[in-house]
This record gives C-alpha cells, sequence and structure tokens, in this order.
C-alpha cells in the first residue's frame, strides 16, 4: 500500500507492481501535482523516472542557475555552454504519465481517497479511506508514508518531535521580462526571504513560477510581494494568474 500519489509514491508503486508486489496507490486530491511547485527537475530526471522527455511535458530546456547575494550586485553564475543541465516540466502532466505508468505496470491507483487512519495489526497494515463513494479499508504487509508533511503514517509510527516545517508560498505570473529564458534564479538573505530563498524559474511563454520559502519571522506572502515589487524591471507589467501555498519540512 502506498499513500501519497506525488512523485515519490508513484516511482514507488510502479517499481514494486514492476517487481511482482500487488500494489494499491491512494492520492486523496482528485488531480495529481496540485501543491506549489517551481517545477524544475535536473537533468537526470526522465532517466531515473523510466520516462521518455516528452515535448508536451518539458517546458524549458535549463543551462545553468544564478544565486544572487542579498544585496544583488555579486552572483554565483553556474552555466553550461550548451549541454542541458535541467528542465522546467508540467508537474501535473508529469505526475499523470507517472501515474499512467505505475498502472500499466500492475498498480492500481486511486485518486481521491484519503488515508483517515493507518493501524499496525498483528498481521499487517490496516488504512481506514475515505472515498468518493464512502469509506472503506485496506490491508497491507507493508505500507509505505509518501504524502509528504502531511504523512498520516508518519504521525502514526513515528516521532514527531523536533520536526519543523517552513512556509511556502508560491506566484504563477504571466508577461514576465526574465534577463534569461534557460536559467533559473535564486536570491538569498534575511531582508529577501529569513532564513530561506527566493526563486525565479522561467515557465513557458513570458511565464514564471516565483516562490519564497521563509523560516524565521514574518509571512512568506509579504516577503514575495516585497520581492515582486522591488523588481519591477520583472514584474512591473506583469500578472498573478495562480497562487498556492505549503508547508515544507526542514527539520525532524
Amino acid at each position: 500500500m502506498v499513500i501519497g500519489g506525488g512523485p515519490a509514491g508513484l516511482m514507488a508503486a510502479r517499481f514494486a507492481a514492476k517487481h511482482g508486489a500487488q500494489v494499491i496507490l491512494l492520492e486523496r486530491r482528485e488531480v495529481f501535482g496540485v501543491k506549489p511547485c517551481g517545477e524544475g527537475v535536473s537533468s537526470t530526471c526522465f532517466e531515473t523516472a523510466e520516462m521518455k522527455p516528452e515535448p508536451d511535458v518539458v517546458l524549458r530546456r535549463i543551462k545553468g542557475f544564478e544565486v544572487y547575494a542579498p544585496d544583488e550586485t555579486k552572483k554565483v553564475r553556474l552555466v553550461s555552454d550548451g549541454e542541458v543541465q535541467g528542465y522546467i516540466i508540467d508537474k501535473k502532466l508529469f505526475l499523470k504519465r507517472m501515474a499512467e505508468a505505475a498502472e500499466d505496470a500492475g498498480a492500481k491507483v486511486l485518486v481521491g481517497c484519503e488515508a483517515k487512519l493507518v493501524r499496525d495489526e498483528a498481521t499487517c497494515v490496516v488504512a481506514e479511506v475515505e472515498g468518493r463513494s464512502g469509506g472503506f479499508k485496506v490491508e497491507a504487509k507493508v505500507a509505505l508514508g509518501c504524502e509528504g508533511y502531511t504523512s498520516i503514517v508518519a504521525r502514526s509510527f513515528f516521532d514527531r518531535s523536533g520536526y519543523e516545517l517552513i512556509p511556502c508560498v508560491q506566484y504563477r505570473m504571466r508577461n514576465v521580462e526574465l534577463p534569461h529564458d534557460d536559467i533559473l534564479m535564486f536570491y538569498l538573505g534575511n531582508e529577501v526571504a529569513p532564513g530561506g530563498y527566493a526563486w525565479v524559474f522561467p515557465r513557458d511563454d513570458r511565464v514564471a513560477n516565483v516562490g519564497i520559502g521563509v523560516r524565521w519571522r514574518g509571512r512568506a506572502k509579504d516577503y514575495l510581494d516585497s520581492f515582486v515589487k522591488r523588481h519591477g524591471d520583472m514584474f512591473g507589467k506583469a500578472e498573478i494568474v495562480e497562487v498556492g501555498a505549503a508547508a515544507v519540512p526542514v527539520g525532524g
């Protein structure tokens, strides 16, 4: 039993099914990839996932990155001469394809099904699940908790003391004037993002994922709004078309 339909859960479900296990995957949302994400992956991502970099999944080929110092007068730049270092992907479509691959391998993938309780019994792990048509139980010899920071498996079986979460907020913006469309940009500094960083990832035609994560003091959204306002050269004519927020574990 795999709980959570992100990249880890879908890959685990496919791998286990491919090697002969009977697998059921439970994803609480109706669609995959809802949680905000910069959508950047390494150049080895598709090879690891045993998938091809299909044109409808790959939105950008990335050659490198820039990391800006707090006052932005200095930066570290690491860019290849032409070799692809990573990709910007359509994550929802990527995960949909991963789910299809898991099903092709023999896994049963259920969306809109949330594990409300997980307990260990003498011979199996039992999950009480709330689905589209009501409640049901799943029994399995092994349960994998792949739901991220909300993990019911982690809460049920492991010590959560020292488990720290930080807030992250991301805007998808269009009509962005980017200096490069194949370079990721990161911004550091306690005035920019205390204990974290801001990012600008070029997506498709003048669209970018612009986000921030902060560890100390203040609201992440306020820091993101300030970041956008300070960079009028990129965002002066841009508009927000999508907003997402999530907590990210950084300890525990």
